[in-house]
């Protein structure tokens, strides 16, 4: 059976109420918002696997990447403010962050994305109805440190992306 699984970071239960609080605000807002316990930082995007058990090893036998630190800047559109789908947490670029996702794509063999990584939490679905010009970006400064990372399985459904943490890592 294949299984489309991804490598993030969770979010941190700090930036976890930031975002609550922010997504109570604006509740009024036309948007699905995400719950609680899907919110994550996609490392290494999705790809299809019919071997878990060799995906978890590889995770569990690599040197792992280094804690890292993240701040977050802005909440706006994304994934383009030209092609608004989505509301995202934004973060600072980060070059521990983008080493840390070289080190995980090699070890797994996963392709590499040849864009620079940058950190960003999905926290709301535009509906199609939704006027991307009746939001305003807002400025943040949200800091954290992540001490672990996770296997996640995204299960897709016509009400939107359905995410399970297979294993957790801890971070060197």
């Amino acid at each position: 059976m294949k299984h489309r699984v991804f490598v993030a970071l969770p979010v941190p239960s700090p930036i976890k109420k930031e975002i609550l609080k922010w997504q109570h605000d604006h509740s009024a807002m036309p948007v699905r918002f995400l719950k609680n316990n899907t919110l994550h930082i996609t490392i290494v995007p999705p790809w299809y696997t019919d071997n878990l058990v060799r995906v978890r090893q590889t995770l569990g036998a690599m040197e792992k990447p280094k804690n890292l630190t993240l701040t977050f800047s802005e909440i706006a559109f994304g994934p383009t403010q030209k092609n608004p789908r989505l509301i995202w947490v934004t973060g600072l670029k980060n070059l521990r962050l983008q080493k840390a996702k070289q080190i995980l794509e090699h070890a797994l063999g996963v392709s590499p994305e040849k864009r620079l990584l940058i950190p960003h939490i999905t926290i709301a679905r535009l509906l199609l109805q939704t006027n991307p010009f009746s939001f305003q970006k807002s400025k943040i400064h949200w800091k954290c440190t992540i001490k672990i990372f996770c296997l996640m399985e995204s299960r897709l459904m016509r009400t939107g992306a359905q995410y399970r943490i297979i294993q957790t890592y801890r971070l060197s």
